[in-house]
Protein backbone atom coordinates (compact mmCIF):
# COMPACT_ATOMS: atom_id res chain seq x y z
CA UNK A 1 0.00 0.00 0.00
CA UNK A 2 1.33 3.42 -0.95
CA UNK A 3 1.25 6.29 1.48
CA UNK A 4 2.46 9.84 1.41
CA UNK A 5 1.97 13.44 0.46
CA UNK A 6 1.73 12.83 -3.28
CA UNK A 7 -1.53 10.92 -2.81
CA UNK A 8 -2.96 13.89 -0.91
CA UNK A 9 -2.36 16.53 -3.54
CA UNK A 10 0.41 18.20 -1.53
CA UNK A 11 2.90 19.99 -3.77
CA UNK A 12 6.17 21.83 -3.21
CA UNK A 13 4.24 25.10 -3.25
CA UNK A 14 2.59 24.14 0.03
CA UNK A 15 6.02 24.06 1.68
CA UNK A 16 7.40 27.39 0.44
CA UNK A 17 6.74 28.95 3.85
CA UNK A 18 9.26 26.67 5.52
CA UNK A 19 12.06 28.20 3.47
CA UNK A 20 10.99 31.77 4.14
CA UNK A 21 12.31 34.44 6.49
CA UNK A 22 8.92 34.43 8.20
CA UNK A 23 9.37 30.78 9.18
CA UNK A 24 12.90 31.39 10.42
CA UNK A 25 11.57 34.21 12.58
CA UNK A 26 8.83 31.92 13.90
CA UNK A 27 11.33 29.16 14.65
CA UNK A 28 13.65 31.54 16.47
CA UNK A 29 10.75 32.70 18.63
CA UNK A 30 9.92 29.08 19.42
CA UNK A 31 13.55 28.40 20.39
CA UNK A 32 13.55 31.45 22.65
CA UNK A 33 10.27 30.36 24.24
CA UNK A 34 11.48 26.82 24.95
CA UNK A 35 14.77 28.05 26.38
CA UNK A 36 12.84 30.21 28.80
CA UNK A 37 9.97 27.91 29.74
CA UNK A 38 11.00 24.41 28.67
CA UNK A 39 12.06 23.47 32.20
CA UNK A 40 8.41 23.60 33.24
CA UNK A 41 7.29 21.05 30.62
CA UNK A 42 7.45 17.27 30.58
CA UNK A 43 8.30 17.58 26.91
CA UNK A 44 8.01 19.85 23.91
CA UNK A 45 7.50 18.97 20.28
CA UNK A 46 9.45 19.80 17.16
CA UNK A 47 7.96 22.07 14.51
CA UNK A 48 7.06 19.26 12.14
CA UNK A 49 6.15 19.63 8.48
CA UNK A 50 3.20 17.33 7.88
CA UNK A 51 3.67 14.95 4.93
CA UNK A 52 7.23 16.16 4.35
CA UNK A 53 9.63 14.09 6.48
CA UNK A 54 12.75 15.58 4.87
CA UNK A 55 11.75 19.10 5.87
CA UNK A 56 10.70 17.85 9.29
CA UNK A 57 14.15 16.33 9.76
CA UNK A 58 15.81 19.58 8.65
CA UNK A 59 13.77 21.62 11.13
CA UNK A 60 14.51 19.10 13.87
CA UNK A 61 18.21 19.47 13.15
CA UNK A 62 17.97 23.25 13.38
CA UNK A 63 16.31 22.95 16.79
CA UNK A 64 18.93 20.49 18.01
CA UNK A 65 21.72 22.74 16.72
CA UNK A 66 20.20 25.43 18.93
CA UNK A 67 20.66 23.16 21.94
CA UNK A 68 17.09 21.88 22.19
CA UNK A 69 15.94 18.26 22.47
CA UNK A 70 12.36 18.31 21.16
CA UNK A 71 10.09 15.33 20.61
CA UNK A 72 10.32 14.29 16.94
CA UNK A 73 7.06 13.49 15.13
CA UNK A 74 6.45 10.96 12.37
CA UNK A 75 3.14 11.31 10.54
CA UNK A 76 0.82 8.80 8.94
CA UNK A 77 1.97 7.92 5.45
CA UNK A 78 5.63 8.63 6.08
CA UNK A 79 8.03 6.03 4.70
CA UNK A 80 9.09 3.95 7.70
CA UNK A 81 12.75 4.53 6.89
CA UNK A 82 12.26 7.97 8.45
CA UNK A 83 10.91 6.30 11.57
CA UNK A 84 13.93 4.00 11.55
CA UNK A 85 16.14 7.09 11.42
CA UNK A 86 14.33 8.62 14.41
CA UNK A 87 14.59 5.39 16.40
CA UNK A 88 18.30 5.07 15.61
CA UNK A 89 18.90 8.34 17.49
CA UNK A 90 17.46 6.79 20.66
CA UNK A 91 15.12 9.57 21.69
CA UNK A 92 13.33 8.99 24.98
CA UNK A 93 10.05 10.26 23.57
CA UNK A 94 8.68 10.40 20.03
CA UNK A 95 5.32 11.29 18.51
CA UNK A 96 3.14 9.68 15.88
CA UNK A 97 0.61 11.72 13.93
CA UNK A 98 -2.96 10.50 14.29
CA UNK A 99 -6.33 10.67 12.58
CA UNK A 100 -6.36 14.26 11.37
CA UNK A 101 -6.57 15.26 7.71
CA UNK A 102 -9.46 12.87 7.01
CA UNK A 103 -7.51 9.66 7.67
CA UNK A 104 -9.64 6.56 8.29
CA UNK A 105 -8.96 4.13 11.12
CA UNK A 106 -8.47 1.29 8.62
CA UNK A 107 -5.87 3.17 6.59
CA UNK A 108 -4.10 4.37 9.70
CA UNK A 109 -3.83 0.83 11.07
CA UNK A 110 -2.29 -0.41 7.83
CA UNK A 111 0.53 2.10 8.26
CA UNK A 112 0.73 2.06 12.06
CA UNK A 113 1.07 -1.72 12.30
CA UNK A 114 4.27 -1.48 10.28
CA UNK A 115 5.48 1.48 12.32
CA UNK A 116 4.83 -0.19 15.66
CA UNK A 117 6.70 -3.31 14.59
CA UNK A 118 9.74 -1.01 14.38
CA UNK A 119 8.98 0.61 17.72
CA UNK A 120 8.37 -2.76 19.42
CA UNK A 121 10.95 -5.11 17.86
CA UNK A 122 11.45 -8.75 18.80
CA UNK A 123 14.88 -7.79 20.12
CA UNK A 124 13.09 -5.77 22.84
CA UNK A 125 10.55 -8.51 23.59
CA UNK A 126 7.99 -6.61 21.47
CA UNK A 127 7.96 -3.78 24.00
CA UNK A 128 8.38 -0.10 23.01
CA UNK A 129 11.91 1.18 22.62
CA UNK A 130 10.77 4.59 23.84
CA UNK A 131 7.75 6.56 24.97
CA UNK A 132 5.29 7.29 22.15
CA UNK A 133 2.74 10.11 22.07
CA UNK A 134 -0.26 9.83 19.75
CA UNK A 135 -1.58 13.06 18.25
CA UNK A 136 -5.36 13.25 17.62
CA UNK A 137 -5.56 9.75 19.04
CA UNK A 138 -8.61 8.76 21.08
CA UNK A 139 -10.10 6.16 18.76
CA UNK A 140 -10.98 3.17 20.96
CA UNK A 141 -9.57 0.72 18.42
CA UNK A 142 -6.26 2.55 18.12
CA UNK A 143 -5.92 3.36 21.81
CA UNK A 144 -6.20 -0.29 22.72
CA UNK A 145 -4.21 -1.66 19.80
CA UNK A 146 -0.89 0.05 20.49
CA UNK A 147 1.17 0.66 23.67
CA UNK A 148 0.99 4.45 23.81
CA UNK A 149 2.66 6.37 26.61
CA UNK A 150 0.38 9.38 26.08
CA UNK A 151 -2.21 10.69 23.62
CA UNK A 152 -4.18 13.84 22.92
CA UNK A 153 -7.42 14.63 21.15
CA UNK A 154 -10.23 17.19 21.10
CA UNK A 155 -12.91 14.46 20.99
CA UNK A 156 -14.01 14.92 24.63
CA UNK A 157 -14.60 18.62 24.16
CA UNK A 158 -15.99 18.42 20.64
CA UNK A 159 -18.55 15.76 21.47
CA UNK A 160 -19.62 17.67 24.59
CA UNK A 161 -19.95 20.91 22.61
CA UNK A 162 -22.29 19.25 20.14
CA UNK A 163 -24.53 17.75 22.78
CA UNK A 164 -23.07 14.27 23.19
CA UNK A 165 -21.46 12.07 25.81
CA UNK A 166 -19.40 8.91 25.84
CA UNK A 167 -20.78 6.05 27.91
CA UNK A 168 -18.92 2.80 28.62
CA UNK A 169 -20.64 -0.53 28.16
CA UNK A 170 -21.34 -2.97 30.96
CA UNK A 171 -19.61 -6.29 31.50
CA UNK A 172 -20.84 -8.60 34.25
CA UNK A 173 -23.02 -5.81 35.57
CA UNK A 174 -20.24 -3.22 35.83
CA UNK A 175 -19.08 -0.45 33.53
CA UNK A 176 -15.99 -1.60 31.69
CA UNK A 177 -13.89 -1.04 28.58
CA UNK A 178 -12.57 -4.62 28.38
CA UNK A 179 -13.48 -8.22 29.22
CA UNK A 180 -11.28 -10.53 31.22
CA UNK A 181 -10.75 -13.83 29.41
CA UNK A 182 -8.23 -16.46 30.53
CA UNK A 183 -6.05 -13.96 32.33
CA UNK A 184 -6.13 -11.43 29.51
CA UNK A 185 -7.88 -8.15 28.94
CA UNK A 186 -9.90 -8.37 25.73
CA UNK A 187 -10.63 -4.90 24.41
CA UNK A 188 -13.86 -5.34 22.48
CA UNK A 189 -16.16 -3.00 24.41
CA UNK A 190 -15.94 0.31 22.53
CA UNK A 191 -17.44 3.38 24.12
CA UNK A 192 -21.01 4.29 23.26
CA UNK A 193 -21.62 7.75 21.82
CA UNK A 194 -24.98 9.26 22.76
CA UNK A 195 -26.59 12.60 22.09
CA UNK A 196 -28.30 13.91 25.22
CA UNK A 197 -28.61 17.66 24.73
CA UNK A 198 -32.12 18.98 24.10
CA UNK A 199 -30.85 22.35 22.98
CA UNK A 200 -28.43 21.78 20.14
CA UNK A 201 -29.11 20.75 16.58
CA UNK A 202 -26.43 18.45 15.22
CA UNK A 203 -26.40 20.15 11.80
CA UNK A 204 -22.87 20.87 10.61
CA UNK A 205 -21.40 19.57 13.85
CA UNK A 206 -19.27 16.91 12.21
CA UNK A 207 -20.43 14.51 14.93
CA UNK A 208 -22.51 11.52 13.90
CA UNK A 209 -24.79 9.88 16.45
CA UNK A 210 -26.33 6.41 15.97
CA UNK A 211 -29.90 7.68 16.47
CA UNK A 212 -29.84 11.23 15.15
CA UNK A 213 -33.64 11.44 14.94
CA UNK A 214 -33.91 11.20 18.75
CA UNK A 215 -33.31 14.70 20.06
CA UNK A 216 -34.48 14.29 23.67
CA UNK A 217 -33.26 12.01 26.41
CA UNK A 218 -36.86 11.15 27.35
CA UNK A 219 -37.42 9.65 23.89
CA UNK A 220 -34.55 7.19 24.18
CA UNK A 221 -35.40 3.52 24.84
CA UNK A 222 -35.89 2.90 28.56
CA UNK A 223 -32.99 0.46 28.76
CA UNK A 224 -30.62 3.07 27.32
CA UNK A 225 -31.97 5.73 29.68
CA UNK A 226 -31.24 3.47 32.66
CA UNK A 227 -27.78 2.70 31.31
CA UNK A 228 -26.94 6.40 30.99
CA UNK A 229 -28.39 7.26 34.39
CA UNK A 230 -26.34 4.50 36.00
CA UNK A 231 -23.17 5.95 34.45
CA UNK A 232 -24.05 9.50 35.50
CA UNK A 233 -24.43 8.22 39.07
CA UNK A 234 -20.97 6.63 38.92
CA UNK A 235 -19.28 9.83 37.74
CA UNK A 236 -21.35 12.13 39.96
CA UNK A 237 -23.11 14.11 37.23
CA UNK A 238 -26.80 14.97 36.95
CA UNK A 239 -29.15 14.58 34.01
CA UNK A 240 -30.40 18.15 34.48
CA UNK A 241 -33.78 19.68 33.82
CA UNK A 242 -35.12 22.46 31.62
CA UNK A 243 -38.22 24.56 32.07
CA UNK A 244 -40.96 24.61 29.42
CA UNK A 245 -39.47 27.79 27.96
CA UNK A 246 -36.10 26.09 27.58
CA UNK A 247 -34.38 27.84 30.46
CA UNK A 248 -32.22 25.81 32.83
CA UNK A 249 -33.92 24.71 36.03
CA UNK A 250 -31.11 22.44 37.17
CA UNK A 251 -27.79 21.88 35.35
CA UNK A 252 -26.76 18.53 33.96
CA UNK A 253 -25.74 16.78 30.77
CA UNK A 254 -28.89 17.78 28.84
CA UNK A 255 -28.13 21.48 29.19
CA UNK A 256 -24.47 21.92 30.20
CA UNK A 257 -21.50 21.30 27.92
CA UNK A 258 -19.26 21.46 31.00
CA UNK A 259 -21.16 18.58 32.60
CA UNK A 260 -20.94 16.58 29.37
CA UNK A 261 -17.21 17.22 29.19
CA UNK A 262 -16.69 15.90 32.72
CA UNK A 263 -18.62 12.75 31.79
CA UNK A 264 -16.48 12.28 28.68
CA UNK A 265 -13.30 12.85 30.62
CA UNK A 266 -14.35 10.15 33.09
CA UNK A 267 -14.70 7.67 30.21
CA UNK A 268 -11.15 8.25 29.06
CA UNK A 269 -9.87 8.00 32.61
CA UNK A 270 -11.47 4.57 32.67
CA UNK A 271 -9.60 3.79 29.46
CA UNK A 272 -6.36 5.04 30.97
CA UNK A 273 -6.77 2.87 34.06
CA UNK A 274 -7.41 -0.19 31.88
CA UNK A 275 -4.21 0.17 29.90
CA UNK A 276 -0.98 -1.43 31.06
CA UNK A 277 2.03 0.85 31.58
CA UNK A 278 3.59 1.43 28.16
CA UNK A 279 6.83 -0.36 29.06
CA UNK A 280 4.94 -3.46 30.21
CA UNK A 281 2.74 -3.58 27.14
CA UNK A 282 3.57 -5.17 23.82
CA UNK A 283 2.66 -4.97 20.16
CA UNK A 284 2.59 -8.38 18.53
CA UNK A 285 3.43 -8.39 14.81
CA UNK A 286 1.18 -10.20 12.34
CA UNK A 287 -1.50 -10.58 14.95
CA UNK A 288 -4.72 -8.67 15.59
CA UNK A 289 -4.02 -6.96 18.86
CA UNK A 290 -7.29 -7.49 20.71
CA UNK A 291 -5.86 -8.22 24.13
CA UNK A 292 -3.29 -7.15 26.66
CA UNK A 293 -1.65 -9.73 28.89
CA UNK A 294 -1.96 -9.12 32.63
CA UNK A 295 1.54 -10.43 33.22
Amino acid sequence: MAFGASSRGVTDAHYAYYGSEAFTEYLNKYIKFVRKYGKYFDGYVTVDVIFNPKMSADVMQRLENAGLRPIPVVHYGTDVRWLDEVLSKKYDYIGLGGLGQGITVENYMAWADVAWQRICPASNDYRPLCKVHGFAMTSYVLLTRYPWYSVDSASCIKLAAYGGIYVPRKYKGKFAVYREVNGCRVFDLPLLQQRVSECLAADNSGVVFPDESISKFENLPRARQRHIMDWLAVVGEALGENANDGSVESPGVINSHESRYRVNRACFRLMEEAKLPYNEDRFWPNKGRQHHDFF
